[in-house]
C-alpha cells in the first residue's frame, strides 16, 4: 500500500481501522511531515513501514505504541532527524531491520535502542554521529549487520565493549574520522567476518587488534595512509 500527496503537514493524519495486518505500507512522495506524534497510524498493523523523505524533525517517544504488534521493518531513512528520544524503539519487540541512514544524528545515547531484541539489521550510515554511549550495544542482542559509514566518529569515540555484539557478523566504519584505532575497539564482536575501515586516514593497525575476531574473513583498509603492516597486526590472519 502506497499513500502520497498528503502536502506539507505537522504530523501524519489519523488512519483508518483495518483488522487485518498489512504486509507493507509506505507514506512517501509530496509529503512533508514535520514530526511523528503520539501513537502514529492508530489503527493499522503492518509488517513494514516506509516514512522515507518525508522530511521528519522530531519523534515523540510513544509514536511507534500503536503498530508495534506485527512490525518487522521499519525504514525512516532520508529525513531530517537530529536526535532519536531514549525508548522510543521500546515495544517494537519483532522489529528485525531498521533503516536510519541519510538523517542528521549527532549521537546515539544508552537506552535508545531498548526493546529491540530482535533486531538483524541497523543502517545508520551518511548521518552526522560524532559519540556512541557504550551501553548502546548491549540492547541488541541479535544484531548480524550493522552500517555506520559516512559519519564523524574519531579516535576514542567507538568501542565494541566485551560481549556487546555477539552475534554481529558485518561492520561498516568507511569514512569516518579514525585515524588511530585502539586495540580493544573490537573486543565484543567475536562473530565478525566482514570488517569496512576504508577511508579513515588510519596510520597504522595496533598490534593485537584482531584477536578477538577469530572467524573475520573480509578486512578491506583501502584508501587509508597505510604505510606498513606487521605480522602481529594480523594475530596469525
Amino acid at each position: 500500500m502506497n499513500c502520497t500527496g498528503y502536502g506539507d503537514v505537522a504530523q501524519l493524519p489519523p488512519a483508518c481501522t483495518e483488522t487485518r495486518v498489512i504486509s507493507y505500507l509506505a507514506i512517501r512522495h509530496n509529503t512533508t511531515v514535520n514530526r511523528l506524534q503520539h501513537r502514529i497510524l492508530d489503527g493499522l498493523q503492518m509488517r513494514h513501514l516506509e516514512l522515507t523523505g518525508l522530511g521528519i524533525r522530531n519523534i515523540v517517544v510513544t509514536a511507534f505504541e500503536a503498530i508495534s504488534g506485527h512490525l518487522e521493518v521499519l525504514n525512516l531513512q532520508d529525513n531530517q532527524m537530529e536526535r532519536l528520544p531514549v525508548g522510543v524503539f521500546r515495544t517494537l519487540r519483532h522489529l528485525t531491520h531498521l533503516q536510519l541512514y541519510n538523517n542528521r544524528l549527532t549521537q546515539l545515547s544508552g537506552g535508545v535502542f531498548d526493546g529491540l531484541t530482535q533486531l538483524e539489521s541497523l543502517l545508520l550510515n551518511r548521518n552526522r554521529i560524532l559519540a556512541v554511549d557504550q551501553r548502546t550495544w548491549f540492547k541488541m542482542p541479535a544484531l548480524v549487520t550493522l552500517s555506520l559509514e559516512d559519519n564523524l566518529l574519531v579516535s576514542g569515540q567507538l568501542l565494541f565493549p566485551y560481549r556487546s555484539l555477539e552475534r554481529l557478523e558485518e561492520l561498516r566504519l568507511d569514512m569516518n574520522r579514525l585515524s588511530e584505532i585502539d586495540y580493544r575497539i573490537f573486543s565484543g564482536v567475536p562473530n565478525l567476518r566482514r570488517l569496512y575501515l576504508r577511508s579513515n586516514g588510519l596510520q597504522s593497525l595496533p598490534h593485537g587488534i584482531f584477536r578477538a575476531t577469530p572467524l573475520l574473513e573480509v578486512l578491506d583498509v583501502s584508501a587509508n595512509n597505510i604505510s606498513q603492516l606487521t605480522m602481529d597486526s594480523f594475530n596469525g590472519k
